[in-house]
């Protein structure tokens, strides 16, 4: 066996990281020979640095014993094709879970074997997994918390003086009392938990406790249909000594019964106060159940509720043939009401909530809150019903309205998620209503979203794109790139537009149009747009601050960037340009809606020494009255009327309009989008003084644009000569 035939049965272009070692008779370990470039890539080493070398150079040493366990034995006994779950680690140091997939192959020419190795990376499986111990665990410490609070009943039920015990509903006992054991045997460690009623009827029979006959009567406490819960009429059993007993039996729903035994010699005297005892272990019986499965705040259910809720809705649709639909349902600016208004207010918001929630869901609909503001419902209809989407609107509409509070009014609204079967698994439920929910948050608030597989991929993809965006910043991956602008008489550079691209190491290149909307929701824009300002400046004033009269530079931004504080700190860069710097400012802003702050943030830049000129102007809203306000230096025509010019008298005249509104408000012209040399020409004599397109350059690094130097350089003649 050859490593040709080797390497041929795992192609170089698996995704997987595939190495290969070759072990000779008597070798104590493997040699590498062979890893694929997604083998360098995953685990950041060089091919020539691991060739040669030992096999186990990214087995992460806090595992290795562990891996030597697993594998020792498989390979000795001869087993050629397996995979396992091991620990990682990359050149860096970072580390990773991956799966391996080992493929032996005994060389008969020399008597050694080669082993071939399949990586995949499921860290993320792994951290899920580690996610869902972590659950577990959370569930244990509950039942922990739940299990000190029956500490205590069994406590307080030890001070009682009468025989008490419960037993579950196959009738093995769980909890007694000391008078209990007394009464029932002369050792109180013959009963033991667990043991059955049967057993204990018999040791007391031996020890002439109770009436040899007395045993089949017992078999009341049990016989009771499981659908009626409830104390039943208590029953006389005669005891040594004479003395006569009144047994009690109470039932719970869960099918626990509660068996108690009074001592009623003197039942005259006594015959209320047991009856009212009975009563009193049946409230607190009833109520211990109810705050298991209860929100202490809004008496909604909790999330063990909800468990309960969705495994007998789990139940109905399969005797039924019903479906599930789970609304998640989250309050919008809840925050600010515990902010500004303080716990109270936000309690108080709460239950009236709740209170509304029970009047939109109807009586067999479950209803659980399940966080601060978070509530769920489980709601049952017939295949097709739109009524999960209807009650989902009713609680829009209704959560919408103010609370009051103290007279003053709290101000809130809420999303809804929708997840449903068939098209959501019964036990992706809670997760798909959870991905509904962020998809409706996303389009803004009190909207509704209803899970779909392509919402789920889509939250995926934009998850890992924002990681990625993240580590790019860190990485320092955002670039700016220039596209020229020159003068329409001579074409000479006299500036640059200036854009963000992102550098990524794997996928070159890459437009906003990749990343933009996902910056967006992280908020990280305004980092990006710092980020292209500063190294614009710092390149443009190597390359040109020499020059007695540097390019412009120009960059888009948006309203809310306007408005964001931290862009006033670009004064601190201007001083390192010597050269004009302009903001593009869209057209798609509704500047007649902005607030007196964006006109005085416009203003306070506009001392900063930063011109605006009016982007793809002609395809949005800006009216005169609003360009008259914010003054801009220049206007830039929308490439999409500029295209059919040579063609269209129609489109020629549009823009010559525009040349003259121009002119009347004494701004500069700029043409975008131009392509050809028809066009220039035609601008040029239309009267626009500065050009910019294709035509004279694509946007691109600085470094591309160096043939438009020295100033006065016709960029059409050298564009049209190369």
């Amino acid at each position: 066996m050859k490593l040709d035939q080797i390497i041929a049965d795992f192609p170089a272009v698996s995704s997987d990281a595939i190495a290969v070692g070759y072990r000779g008779p008597g070798d104590p370990t493997g040699t590498m020979i062979y890893v694929n470039d997604a083998y360098t890539r995953i685990f950041g080493f060089q091919r020539e640095a691991i060739l040669g070398g030992p096999v186990e150079i990214t087995n992460d040493p806090d595992y290795w014993d562990d891996f030597l366990a697993e594998v020792v034995p498989k390979f000795a006994a001869g087993e050629r094709n397996f995979t396992i779950e091991t620990g990682c680690i990359r050149a860096d140091g970072s580390k990773l879970w991956a799966s391996l997939s080992f493929f032996v192959v005994p060389d008969p020419e020399t008597g050694g074997r080669y082993t071939t190795a399949v990586y995949r990376d499921i860290s993320d499986l792994r951290r899920r997994e580690l996610s869902a111990e972590d659950a577990l665990q959370e569930r244990e410490r509950l039942y922990s918390r739940l299990e000190g609070s029956q500490s205590r009943l069994i406590a307080a039920i030890n001070t009682i003086p009468d025989p008490f015990a419960i037993f579950n509903k196959n009738g093995m006992i769980r909890t007694w009392n000391a008078a209990y054991s007394k009464l029932m045997c002369d050792d109180a460690d013959a009963i033991y938990d667990g043991m059955a009623h049967e057993e204990i009827m018999q040791v007391a029979i031996e020890l002439g406790r109770i009436p040899e006959d007395s045993a089949a009567a017992y078999k009341w406490f049990f016989d009771a249909p499981p659908d009626e819960p409830g104390p039943r009429e208590p029953m006389k059993q005669e005891a040594i000594a004479g003395r006569r007993y009144q047994v009690y039996r109470s039932s719970a729903p869960n099918g626990d019964v509660v068996i108690l035994r009074v001592d009623v010699t003197e039942l005259s005297s006594r015959e209320e106060e047991v009856k009212r005892y009975a009563e009193r272990l049946e409230r607190v019986n009833a109520d211990i159940e109810y705050k298991a499965t209860h929100d202490e705040l809004t008496g909604l259910g909790n999330r063990r509720y909800l468990e309960l809720a969705l495994d007998a809705a789990r139940e109905a649709r399969a005797q039924k043939g019903c479906e599930i639909a789970v609304l998640n349902i989250d309050l919008d600016r809840f925050k600010q009401i515990n902010d500004t208004m303080g716990h109270k207010a936000g309690d108080h918001v709460l239950e009236v909530v709740a209170e509304r929630l029970r009047s939109i869901f109807r009586k067999d609909d479950a209803i659980a809150r399940i966080g601060g503001d978070e509530f769920l419902a489980v709601v049952l209809s017939n295949t097709g019903s739109v009524l999960p989407e209807a009650i989902a609107q009713r609680v829009v509409t209704s959560l919408g309205r103010p609370v009051m509070f103290e007279g003053r009014p709290c101000r809130f609204g809420a999303s809804v998620g929708i997840a449903s079967t068939p098209l959501a698994d019964e036990a992706e439920l809670l997760v798909n209503s959870d991905v509904a929910l962020f998809e409706a948050k996303n389009r803004g608030r009190a909207r509704i979203a209803t899970f779909s597989a392509a919402m789920l991929h889509r939250m995926q993809e934009n998850k890992r794109l924002a990681d990625d965006i993240l580590r790019a910043l860190d990485a320092n991956e955002f670039v700016p790139v220039y596209q020229p602008q020159v003068a329409a008489k001579d074409r000479a550079l006299v500036g640059f537009e200036t854009l963000a691209r992102w550098q990524h190491p794997e996928r070159g290149l890459l437009g906003p149009h990749v990343f933009l909307g996902v910056a967006d929701d992280l908020g990280v824009v305004g980092e990006i747009d710092r980020i292209i300002f500063e190294k614009a400046l710092s390149e443009c004033n190597e390359a040109f601050g020499g020059l007695e009269r540097p390019p412009k530079l120009s960059f888009n931004v948006s309203s809310p960037r306007i408005m964001d504080d931290t862009i006033l700190q670009v004064s601190d860069w201007l001083k390192t340009y010597p050269g004009e710097v302009a903001f593009e400012l869209l057209e798609s802003i509704f500047f007649e809606e902005e607030a007196e702050e964006f006109w005085y943030r416009l203003d306070a830049l506009r001392e900063l020494g930063i011109g605006f000129e009016m982007d793809d102007f002609g395809s949005g809203r800006a009216s005169l009255i609003a360009l008259m306000q914010i003054g801009p230096t220049r206007l830039k025509i929308d490439g999409r009327l500029i295209a059919p010019i040579p063609q269209s008298k129609e489109s020629r005249d549009l823009v010559q309009a525009i040349v003259e509104i121009g002119r009347s408000l004494n701004t500069g012209i700029t043409a975008e989008g131009v392509e050809t040399e028809e066009q220039a020409d035609l601008l040029t004599r239309m009267g626009c003084d500065t050009l910019q397109g294709y035509f004279f350059g694509k946007p691109q690094p600085l470094s591309g644009n160096a043939h438009l130097l020295p100033r006065g350089t016709r960029l059409g003649a050298r564009r049209s000569g190369t």
